[in-house]
């Protein structure tokens, strides 16, 4: 199988990214894996999508950081690849730009995503489907029963109404930004919340979205990987865990994970939401959950999945690759 990875940029990749233990897996199966990155793209007037790519020098490989290191270093191939020799792109560009200056980088995977599948490739995730989920509203697609209660506006009047209704709510900006702040709003915070939505609709609508909390994991949440609608499986154990954030607002403290077992009510949301991931040709996705509600869907570039199999002793990555080589 001849497959590629899309990423924004090779210098933001970490040794643990998900992106990274996916594509060790494929090249340690014996696949041809290449790497494009955002600028890296050609659409000639045939309408033929090429790429310049970099391949790993060496066909197996037991640590990320070597694999990394090598992608990134000097015998690493480095070539013009057509996309009619390929097998499978997959997709796994942030849509959050790396700065303002490159604000282009938010669909660039999707529109030369759409290209290669009229080149005959297979493309994961389906880029019509990812053109959808480009801002907070994709959720609001989904069954109401699996999603918190929120609303979108430019009103302040709005925001107050939704704010005496609940002791605690989030609000964010509906179109992704690279500031992206998302804010916990309290009781504590009402007398600045004229200022709050100001700063936030500058760039458009907002969401205000319902604060759903678990007693047993106060501002946490569980953590699901999915593959083709249900949960990522391998040896019976599922792709989950449990986020415990680091405490206060805007705290970079690392969060505190935790091997988790899916609840009967967590299993019956993934199965509520798994025929809108799959009409949408959603191969591969993350769910947050909390209180069997989804609070945020990823369906850009899922992640965790490093750190899910160090914590479970199991190799999730090949679950993955194996249901590629099927659908290829």
């Amino acid at each position: 199988m001849r497959i590629a990875f899309f990423v924004n940029a090779l210098k933001k990749e970490a040794t643990d990214s998900t992106t990274i233990r996916l594509a060790m897996e494929a090249t340690n199966r014996g696949h041809q894996t290449w790497f494009i990155e955002a600028d890296d793209f050609l659409l000639d007037e045939n309408d033929c999508v090429m790429a310049t790519a970099r391949s790993v020098p060496r066909n197996r490989y037991r640590s990320t950081a070597v694999y990394l290191e090598e992608l990134r270093g000097k015998k690493a191939a480095n070539k013009r690849i057509k996309f009619t020799n390929l097998d499978v792109l997959f997709l796994r560009g942030d849509p959050v730009p790396e700065s303002r200056e490159r604000r282009w980088t938010k669909d660039v995977g999707i529109y030369f995503g759409k290209s290669s599948v009229r080149n005959g490739v297979l493309v994961v995730n389906d880029p019509d489907g990812l053109s959808g989920a480009l801002n907070e509203s994709y959720l609001d697609l989904f069954p109401e029963a699996v999603r918190p209660v929120n609303i979108i506006t430019r009103k302040r009047g709005e925001v107050k109404k939704f704010a005496h209704e609940r002791e605690k709510f989030l609000l964010r900006p509906l179109r992704w930004s690279p500031d992206n702040e998302e804010f916990l709003v309290t009781g504590d915070d009402l007398p600045n919340l004229n200022q709050i939505v100001e700063s936030l609709t500058r760039d458009g609508y907002v969401i205000a979205q319902e604060f759903l909390e678990d007693k047993a994991n106060p501002s946490g949440y569980t953590m699901v990987l999915l593959l083709e609608g249900s949960p990522l499986l391998y040896k019976g154990k599922a792709a989950a865990l449990k986020v415990i954030p680091g405490q206060g607002r805007g705290s970079l403290e690392t969060p505190h994970l935790e091997p988790a077992t899916l609840s009967k009510k967590e299993l019956r949301c993934i199965e509520q939401a798994k025929p809108k991931l799959m009409k949408d040709g959603m191969f591969f996705a993350g769910l947050k959950i909390v209180n069997a509600k989804i609070m945020e869907i990823d369906v850009f570039c899922p992640s965790y999945l490093s750190q899910i199999e160090e914590l479970l002793g199991s190799n999730f990555a090949r679950p993955v690759i194996e249901a590629l080589e099927k659908k290829a």
